[in-house]
């Protein structure tokens, strides 16, 4: 009965940090890597562009929700774990699923880019 106790309180403790998407802050060679969730208060719209792995079979995808870019590159968001490390997927449909886990709603592929929507919550849609 303990273990069962423990065990349902670690989940509703812990189950707001996996509903989160991580993505990179920085891209310069010469700073530490600086993660940060996406902040879903300010963002409505997302593209998210999957790239084939070289010599694999797998995906990686950037982020693009209209992040400020610099003179000189381009701010590209990779989806980050917590441990700073790219997520690798097996399949763009597990690109597509792990974002919609997340909070988003699949709108349209563009030929190059998934378009996502936030979903918007119950209580929102009713005030």
């Amino acid at each position: 009965m303990k273990k069962l106790i423990v065990l349902l309180f670690g989940f509703f403790l812990f189950n707001p940090i996996f509903c989160q998407i991580i993505i990179n802050k920085s891209q310069s060679f010469f700073k530490p890597l600086e993660c940060e969730t996406l902040d879903t208060t300010k963002i409505e719209y997302l593209h998210v562009i999957p790239h084939a792995r070289l010599l694999s079979v797998r995906f990686t995808c950037e982020i693009d929700y209209g992040q400020k870019n610099g003179l000189f590159f381009f701010k590209v968001a990779k989806i980050r774990d917590f441990n700073k490390s790219k997520i690798i997927f097996n399949s763009e449909s597990d690109i597509i699923n792990y974002i919609a886990k997340n909070g988003w709603e699949y709108i349209e592929y563009d030929s190059w880019a998934f378009i996502f929507k936030k979903r918007q919550n119950k209580q929102s849609l009713t005030e």
